[in-house]
This record gives structure tokens, C-alpha cells and sequence, in this order.
């Protein structure tokens, strides 16, 4: 069976190609209209593709997604592929032809692609077209409505008589107005150097920053940050998905070098949880690095252990 593969275009590709990713990343769901807002906010300079594999009938098979990201050096992009069922691997492998056909067009130095501990068959997959295990990212899964935030509330108080102010992004926005956007910018950067790639870390634009910030219409009141006088030490993020409301996913979560130790982390991802179940939310998800003392912290929180991110990368022969 001989797959049509085209880049995604129209109401109807969108709506089937959406639907096959949502399908492999139930934990992470997005709605067409977030996948449209993304892809026309992606940056003019950096390429960006989904794609669908329909059989003859045109049946939706196979979802492909190839975007280039900002590196040190040479080309990097990412290429993910999903399938409607993984019963029909032939599709999948068709589809990570193409992708990868994208990539060598494009002159790509390393491609990097995810998949899930859970999916052996697409793991197996992965390493019969050359590609290697290169970071291993344990997803965790919080049932929100069981969280308990009071042993931490020690933590808390101890932040606050050590004269930091625990507040959401949202009223921080409002004491300093759009000048929020670019300190946060500058705070993100600096910890996210220390997060655990799989490739080294590259800045991203104050402007492209900006752009993504306002193209997911971020909720300023579910990223809470601790303030040392004006500077900012620590976050900790998390975002319900729009596609399914009874689902959150978290990101951030850390501080600046100097503040680490300190429990900062610990305290305000417990303001944010107890956010979270005040909201009625039933599931929160996480990622980190295998050795990331995050995962540990966040196994103290109650998260337990879904399954985890195999990340594989290829270089170019």
C-alpha cells in the first residue's frame, strides 16, 4: 500500500493530521485551531512542515512534522511521525521516509525525533533508519485532585522569611506592565542553559519569545515566580490543554544558579499544584531528564511514572 503524502494545507488535513498526533500524544493534546496559530507564528527564517500520508481510499494514515531549530552550529531539525494505528507500521515507515527526504533537501546536519517507551515497535523502528537513543525523559503523571499541599507548606514560609515574594506571573505583569515580557525572557534563558538537552542550548530571540508568548495566549496566573527584591529566582509553570480541559501539562520549572538549594522550586510548584486542583483539573503531566533532580522532586509531589520520552538523533553522513 502505497501512501499519498503532502504537506498539510486545508480544514480537512489539518482535522485528521491533529487527530493522529492527539492520538499518539494523548497526554498533550492540541486543537486544530492552536496547531494553525503555531505554525503561522513559526519563524519566517526557520523551515516548518507537518505532513499527511492518506491510503488510496484516503484514509488518514500517517502524521510527519519537520521543523528546523536554532543550533550552534550546522543545520538541526526535529522530524516526528505518528500512525493512526500501529498495526499499520508500514505506513510509519513511509511517512520517516519522507521526512527524512525533507531533512537532506534541507541540508540537515542532525535530526532529532521523539518517541514513547510505550511504542516498541516505532522504538525498534527508529534505530532500523540509523537513528540513536540519546536522552531518555521519564513522564510522570500527577492525579491533581489527591495532591495534598500542606507538608509543603513549610517550604513556603520559609521563602517568604527569606524575604522572597511567591506571586503568579500574572500579578507580577501587573505591577511592571509589558516590561514583564522581556525580564521573563531573560530569566527563561539563563535556566534553561542548565536544562538537559539532547544538542546544546541556543538563545532564542527576545522577539521570537514575544511572539510564541502572545500566540498561545499564555494564562499568566498558572506560572508562579519567586521575586529576590527585583530580580527574579525561580519559576514553576503549568498550562491546561484547551483540547481537553481535565488534562494540564507543566513546563518550567527551576531557578537561577545562585538561588538553587534554596527550596524555591518546591514551593512554588506547590502554590501552582494547589492552583491547579482549585481549578478542578484532573491529570497534570511532566517531563525531565532521567538524572534531572526535578524528577525526583516532582516523585515527592505525588507524580508518578507514565512512561518515558525516548529521544533519538541522527547525524548527517
Amino acid at each position: 500500500m502505497l501512501l499519498d503524502i503532502k504537506p498539510i494545507e486545508n480544514d480537512r488535513d489539518y482535522a485528521d493530521g491533529i487527530a493522529i498526533r492527539n492520538s499518539d500524544l494523548d497526554h498533550m493534546p492540541l486543537t486544530v485551531e492552536e496547531a494553525r496559530s503555531f505554525d503561522a507564528a513559526n519563524p519566517s527564517d526557520l523551515y516548518f512542515e507537518r505532513q499527511l500520508g492518506r491510503d488510496p481510499d484516503g484514509v488518514a494514515l500517517a502524521y510527519g512534522m519537520v521543523r528546523q531549530e536554532r543550533a550552534q552550529e550546522g543545520k538541526l531539525f526535529m522530524a516526528d511521525v505518528m500512525v493512526s494505528d500501529l498495526r499499520v507500521l508500514e505506513a510509519w515507515h513511509q511517512m520517516r521516509h519522507s521526512v527524512e527526504q525533507r531533512c537532506r533537501d534541507l541540508d540537515a546536519t542532525t535530526t532529532i525525533s521523539f518517541t514513547r517507551s510505550d511504542r516498541p515497535s516505532i522504538a525498534k523502528a527508529m534505530e532500523d533508519h540509523g537513528y540513536a537513543l540519546s536522552q531518555t525523559n521519564p513522564v510522570s503523571c500527577l492525579d491533581v485532585q489527591t495532591f495534598c499541599a500542606e507538608p509543603f507548606q513549610a517550604r513556603v514560609a520559609k521563602a517568604e522569611a527569606d524575604g522572597f515574594k511567591l506571586l503568579s506571573l500574572g500579578e507580577y505583569a501587573r505591577q511592571v506592565g509589558e516590561r514583564w515580557k522581556e525580564v521573563y525572557w531573560r530569566f527563561v534563558m539563563d535556566v534553561l542553559q542548565d536544562v538537559p538537552m539532547p544538542v546544546p542550548f541556543v538563545e532564542e530571540p527576545l522577539d521570537e519569545f514575544v511572539k510564541w508568548v502572545e500566540t498561545r495566549n499564555w494564562d499568566l496566573e498558572t506560572r508562579y515566580v519567586a521575586l529576590d527584591g527585583d530580580r527574579m529566582a525561580a519559576v514553576s509553570e503549568f498550562e491546561v490543554r484547551k483540547a481537553d480541559p481535565r488534562i494540564g501539562s507543566t513546563y518550567l520549572t527551576g531557578a537561577r544558579r545562585e538561588y538553587r538549594r534554596r527550596g524555591l522550586a518546591t514551593a512554588l510548584k506547590a502554590k501552582a499544584l494547589a492552583h491547579a486542583k482549585s481549578m478542578g483539573l484532573e491529570r497534570l503531566y511532566t517531563d525531565n531528564e532521567e538524572s534531572n533532580p526535578m524528577y525526583v522532586l516532582n516523585l515527592e509531589l505525588g507524580f508518578k511514572h507514565a512512561f518515558d520520552w525516548l529521544i533519538y538523533k541522527k547525524e548527517a553522513n
